[in-house]
């Protein structure tokens, strides 16, 4: 998948995700064709969903109770492929200036993590009517993008919001894959 649709795609999926839909990709296989999921201890074969060699994956969602019709949530994300922060921050820019033209950048970031070159978004949108705001971690890997994205309705924001900052500042690269 070219890089510069890695952003808008992204944004998509986050906002499905966080109006409760499910992800729509599986993680990616521990080995070719098998997917072995370690914290529920079940394994699957995933589809063949074209000629892409690894496919974006949601890794993990932890979600809080739902508020009117919103469920609060954090998900973890890996998108294959190399890339640099700022080609990919640019890139995400232009997505969002394109698929929501009334989104606020509140703030961005740049930092470090386990060594690697990250970025910290914040972030707000309407997704269908509602407005949701957004922390947002990019962390850039040799062949991947980690991204992790806390959403909550913007005027409950506060209720979260320091739990998804620890969560975000926890983030660290443990091991290479």
């Amino acid at each position: 998948m070219p890089t510069s649709r890695w952003p808008a795609l992204l944004l998509l999926g986050i906002a499905l995700l966080s109006l409760g839909a499910s992800p729509a990709t599986l993680p990616a296989p521990a080995h070719a064709g098998l997917y072995t999921d370690p914290v529920y201890g079940f394994s699957m074969t995933p589809p063949n969903l074209g000629e892409i060699k690894q496919e974006r994956a949601v890794i993990t969602i932890f979600q809080a109770p739902p508020e009117e019709g919103f469920i609060p949530n954090v998900t973890v994300m890996v998108d294959p492929g190399a890339t640099d922060l700022e080609s990919y921050v640019t890139a995400w820019r232009a997505a969002m200036k394109e698929t929501n033209p009334r989104a606020n950048l509140r703030s961005y970031n740049v930092v470090q993590v386990s060594g690697k070159p990250a970025g910290v978004l914040d972030y707000d949108f309407t997704v269908a009517t509602r407005r949701l705001r957004f922390l947002q971690l990019v962390v850039i890997d040799s062949e991947r993008v980690f991204v992790v994205t806390c959403t909550a309705p913007l005027e409950s924001w506060d209720k979260y919001h320091e739990q998804f900052q620890k969560c975000v500042d926890s983030f660290k690269l443990d091991r290479a894959i």
